[in-house]
């Protein structure tokens, strides 16, 4: 039947060789698209794994390095109060000096000492440490504003216990027991041994 109309023949024919031309260009494509674009897709996905990736290790790098920071600071700060500690225990019990700003404190305070008896000496790791006894006397203020003295000295120390009896003549008498720390370069030689001795505020 086409073979007797040219022209139709002819249209038919146009539209094969379109229809082959589109499968062609639709093949290309799908080559393209499984060649080139798909590959680049994943590689795509890749890279931005990869990215988010990096982004959280900057993060955790930012971080170790603020934590970094304060654990420096921190140790400074635990430096300089090691060191103003040293600065508190002497090399030696220095008693006697203890003694004289023992006193001083209690003229501040207007409290009046009595005995003072140095007592056992424990040598430990680092430090060392001393017991020291007195008696006291003065009001309640008083004797409220040297305990708060003794612990502003210069000199480390630590009432350990403390005893006041009811109000007299010259105030409420009290016992304390302090601690005085230091550092020993040896252990005292046996056989030494303190007096005991009266100060008079």
């Amino acid at each position: 039947m086409f073979e007797h109309d040219p022209a139709r023949r002819s249209t038919m024919l146009g539209w094969c060789l379109h229809a082959a031309g589109l499968a062609a260009v639709l093949a290309a494509a799908a080559l393209a698209y499984g060649l080139v674009l798909r590959p680049l897709e994943r590689r795509t996905g890749d890279w931005e794994d990869r990215i988010a990736r990096l982004e959280e290790r900057l993060q955790g790098i930012d971080a170790f390095r603020a934590e970094q920071s304060r654990l420096s600071q921190w140790v400074a700060e635990l430096d300089q109060k090691g060191a103003a500690l040293s600065r508190r225990v002497p090399g030696e019990p220095m008693e006697a000096e203890f003694l004289s700003q023992v006193a001083s404190v209690a003229v501040q305070a207007g409290v009046k000492l009595g005995h003072y008896r140095p007592g056992v000496i424990r040598i430990g790791e680092g430090h060392s440490q001393m017991e020291i006894q007195l008696s006291c006397a003065g009001s309640y203020r008083g004797l409220c504003q040297f305990l708060d003295r003794l612990a502003a000295m210069e000199r480390l120390s630590r009432v350990v216990q403390m005893e006041v009896a009811s109000g007299q003549a010259e105030g409420c008498p009290a016992t304390i027991t302090l601690v005085v720390f230091f550092r020993l370069t040896e252990p005292p030689k046996a056989g030494s041994s303190r007096e005991g001795a009266t100060v008079h505020g």
